[in-house]
């Protein structure tokens, strides 16, 4: 189909484009509000400026696609092949992009708060500057995912793979990562306040200087952890597993250690008042 005839249609109140191939053609620039794009095959496709707001593009495959600065407000995008195509500012507010393919995508000054992308592929991915706040990602597949000046505050990432994710610095406050993989992640210096860690794996991540004031992280493995000069005050970690951690110069002032698993943990210069530390498993012991 012929970009013209396309934009005739759609002109006379057409919507249903479903299936349509349309590798390579430019629609730049464009108002596809509504459209129902679902299965579409739009490789390599110059989509920068369009707006596709409330359109459906279910299972359409935008491999390589150029998508600066298009807008795809409260789209339905479920199961969508991103890999590859050029996410530049694009607007996603309120997209649904469930179990959506983004491996190995850049992401740049992308606003996905409140969006849904619970299952998403993300695995190696780069979001640079990108808004992920309130949004969800349960499930999701981030591992190795790098995130850069991105905001996640109040993300929901329970259950996601994280494994060797680089989120140093990153605004997690107030998120959700229960039961998340988190092993050989780099969380130094990142906010973790009044953050859900409820029993996820953080062994031998980096949480050097990272904050988690009431966060937490019961039941939480933390085993060879790197929790050096982290803040964590007031924080729950009942039932922790904190074997050959290092907490040197940590402070865990008011926090709950109930029967944590302390055998080999680094304690060099932490403070603990206030902590409890009832039937904790030490080496004493």
């Amino acid at each position: 189909m012929i970009v013209e005839k396309l934009l005739n249609l759609y002109a006379s109140g057409k919507r249903d484009f479903v299936g349509v191939v349309l590798r390579d053609v430019d629609l730049s620039n464009v108002d596809l509000s509504g459209i129902n794009f679902s299965d579409a095959d739009l490789r390599g496709a110059k989509l920068s400026k369009t707006r596709f707001i409330g359109a459906y593009l279910t299972g359409a495959d935008l491999r390589g696609a150029d998508l600066t600065e298009a807008n795809f407000f409260k789209a339905n995008m479920i199961k969508v092949y991103l890999n590859e195509a050029t996410l530049h500012r694009t607007y996603l507010k309120k997209v649904v992009m469930r179990d959506a393919n983004l491996r190995h995508t850049f992401l740049h000054g992308i606003n996905l708060k409140k969006a849904n992308l619970s299952g998403a592929d993300l695995s190696g991915a780069k979001l640079n500057g990108v808004n992920l706040e309130s949004a969800n990602l349960s499930g999701a597949e981030l591992a190795g995912t790098h995130f850069s000046e991105t905001i996640l505050k109040g993300v929901n990432l329970t259950g996601a793979n994280l494994a060797a994710a680089d989120l140093c610095g990153a605004d997690l406050l107030n998120a959700n990562l229960k039961r998340a993989i988190l092993v050989e992640a780099n969380l130094k210096l990142t906010n973790l306040r009044n953050t859900n860690l409820w029993g996820a794996d953080l062994s031998d991540a980096d949480l050097g200087g990272a904050f988690l004031l009431d966060a937490n992280l019961d039941g939480a493995d933390l085993s060879r952890a790197n929790v050096s000069w982290a803040k964590l005050n007031w924080a729950n970690l009942t039932d922790a597993k904190l074997k050959e951690a290092d907490f040197s110069q940590a402070d865990l002032s008011g926090a709950m250690l109930y029967r944590a698993d302390m055998r080999g943990t680094k304690l060099e210069g932490t403070k603990l008042i206030g902590a409890n530390l009832t039937e904790v498993l030490s080496d004493d012991k």
